[in-house]
């Protein structure tokens, strides 16, 4: 066999190696994009944009000093879930928050645990110091991870 055929057939068998290490590769990134799509963990609720609720004061100082809004479970149906970061557009900020509070071994995502809006609300509530118990906090889904919160005076708060 001369060195010309030669070189060709070491080029070909060159190549048909590295076309089955590349199928390989493929097979092994396919697994694992099924394994990822079998961890399908959804991290917002479809809520109709415009939804919008209320959230009475309470606890105020606890709140405060926390830098928390308490929401009862009811409610918990309009947040994203579980330490997904959200925006609250305030009357002169954009405050960058999550629900929390929820057992150890809650995944992050979960749309049915946490008890509490937190992060970054501290300086929210020392710039909101006519707040009381008794008025309420309104929340409008503006989309999935945005809201606006209004504070809504009551004449008891």
């Amino acid at each position: 066999m001369n060195d010309s055929i030669k070189n060709l057939l070491d080029k070909k068998l060159f190549l048909v190696r590295e076309i089955n290490k590349l199928q390989e590769e493929l097979i092994y990134v396919e697994k694992q994009l099924l394994d990822l799509n079998s961890l399908s963990i959804p991290q917002f609720r479809e809520i109709t944009t415009g939804n919008e609720f209320e959230i009475e004061v309470s606890n105020l100082e606890t709140w405060k000093g926390y830098g928390i809004i308490y929401f009862p479970v009811e409610l918990r149906k309009y947040f994203p879930g579980y330490e997904v970061d959200f925006e609250l557009s305030t009357d002169n900020e954009t405050i960058i928050t999550h629900v929390t509070s929820a057992p150890d071994e809650t995944e992050v995502g979960d749309l049915n645990e946490g008890k509490y809006l937190c992060g970054n609300l501290r300086p929210w509530f020392r710039r909101h110091i006519e707040l009381r118990n008794g008025d309420k906090l309104s929340f409008t889904k503006i989309s999935s991870k945005r809201y606006k919160l209004e504070i809504i005076k009551t004449e008891g708060g």
